[in-house]
């Protein structure tokens, strides 16, 4: 929708008469009702727009948080693992030096 001076006929107004200044009211109660159905269009579609991106906004935070969630789970599942294996090298390892260590003993006893 226009709302310029000439798109609302403002420009020929006349109030010299009474019959003209009447009609220059009731031009000037179109145009103000013109303005304002502009005006609450505007609004709607500046509501509409403020509305998407709020919503935009709020599914990037989410996308982020779910990828932050996921590495955070994998990186704990990587330690964990990393953990596991550790433990088990560590065992192994005091396991074979015990085992070694079995005929050392076996010669002191007999010795």
């Amino acid at each position: 929708m226009r709302a310029s001076g000439a798109f609302l006929n403002l420009g020929s107004l006349s109030v010299a008469e009474q019959a003209t200044a009447q009609a220059a009211i009731n031009t000037l109660d179109l145009a103000i009702s013109n303005v304002a159905q502009v005006r609450g269009d505007l609004g709607a579609f500046q509501n509409r727009m403020v509305f998407s991106l709020s919503n935009q906004e709020n599914s990037e935070e989410n996308v982020t948080q779910s990828e932050s969630g996921i590495r955070d789970a994998d990186f704990a599942m990587e330690v964990g693992e990393f953990t596991t294996a550790q433990i088990l090298s560590q065992s192994s390892t005091a396991l074979l030096a015990q085992a070694n260590a079995l005929p050392q003993n076996a010669v002191t006893l007999l010795g």
